[in-house]
């Protein structure tokens, strides 16, 4: 079995967890007070504390929060920003297989967002990356932070933490006005669009079947192959102990993942852009010297892991379009505020946390 395939049942089985949360179903709008295992009044405490944060930091644009993520968690913030350029890739690897003429594309992913992707529409594609860059955001919130990096078994509590951070990071993306694609990729990021053997459709919880978009099983696509190949001291604590193996040889066999269990997970009409999306990210490191230098030296082991992951996360990261990360993007800093409850105004709430 391929380290993917054990990796997506591994969060398969992680995944049986929000079935002890009050299950809840999904409208298509987030639904706030009954989607995930915290209570409404503890969602809002929670998501209280995240504007907070972002109010404290005095953050205006796009590019202060991609900072103040970084800052408060850099191993989350760099496997956002891999998860960015991945999806990107994925959404171009599907284009070029001309996938959204495809009738079996269609039926799964019918929204004009979903075929303005599948053609490389560059606003839709900025629009994806940025998603992709805070669809972790909420981990920057201390309770979440902590859970996220412990090495321990979670308790209930923690579990219900963690699986709330889709629709935390989400509300934020809304009140802040990012674009409709990046709040898709943000909240359905660990959602499926068939049932797992749990019945699950992953979380947010719901109990039917509902449109998935195609930017947000792109942006799953990405997190889930990016977590399999970072290795524990890049922040993969539950990984620690287990057998670590470098990103070439992680692409490769990624590149022969079994298309039932790929499809079972995800959709069988990506099996194939999957594929040939880990053979271009294998061709763009072949191109790199520093990486056809480090094959024919006697490096071995844990240093050809650290060298090789990191020539992989720059390749993987200039993915990301140059306008998803500029400073041309202010964030409606009232709307956030009135999202998380507060009356006062941006100017009062700003001299308060002076």
């Amino acid at each position: 079995m391929s380290e993917i395939a054990s990796l997506i049942q591994d969060e398969v089985r992680t995944e049986g967890i929000t079935q002890i949360a009050r299950p809840g179903v999904h409208t298509g709008e987030l639904n706030r007070n009954n989607t995930r295992g915290l209570s409404k009044t503890e969602f809002d405490t929670v998501y209280k504390s995240l504007v907070n944060m972002l109010l404290d930091q005095n953050i205006r644009t796009f590019p202060d929060l991609l900072r103040l993520q970084h800052r408060v968690d850099t191993s989350t913030s760099l496997h956002s920003h891999r998860v960015a350029g991945m999806s990107v890739l994925i959404a171009k690897t599907a284009t070029f297989l001309k996938l959204g003429r495809r009738s079996d594309f269609q039926n799964v992913f019918p929204s004009d967002t979903d075929k303005e992707l599948s053609t490389s529409n560059e606003n839709t594609l900025t629009n994806l990356a940025r998603g992709a860059l805070i669809h972790d955001l909420a981990k920057i919130i201390e309770r979440i932070k902590f859970a996220v990096h412990s090495n321990r078994p979670l308790t209930i509590e923690e579990k219900n933490l963690i699986s709330a951070h889709p629709e935390l990071a989400a509300k934020l993306a809304e009140a802040v006005k990012l674009s409709p694609v990046a709040c898709e990729a943000i909240e359905q990021h660990h959602q499926l669009i068939n049932p797992n053997s749990f019945g699950s459709y992953g979380y947010p919880v719901r109990e039917e079947r509902r449109s998935v978009s195609f930017g947000a099983t792109a942006t799953r696509i990405a997190d889930i192959s990016d977590a399999e190949s970072t290795p524990w001291w890049e922040g993969r604590q539950y990984k620690r102990g287990r057998a670590q193996r470098c990103i070439e040889q992680i692409l490769s066999e990624n590149m022969t993942i079994n298309a039932e269990v790929f499809g079972t997970e995800f959709t069988p009409i990506l099996h194939e852009t999957y594929v040939e999306t880990n053979r271009r990210i294998l061709n763009l490191l072949y191109l790199r010297k520093d990486f056809q230098t480090m094959q024919s030296t006697t490096m071995s082991g844990e240093e050809l892991i650290k060298h090789q992951f990191e020539i992989y996360s720059q390749v993987v990261i200039r993915l990301i379009p140059y306008l998803a990360l500029g400073n041309s993007i202010p964030l409606d800093i009232e709307r956030l505020i009135q999202s998380a409850g507060y009356t006062r105004t941006t100017s009062e709430l700003v001299e308060i946390a002076s």
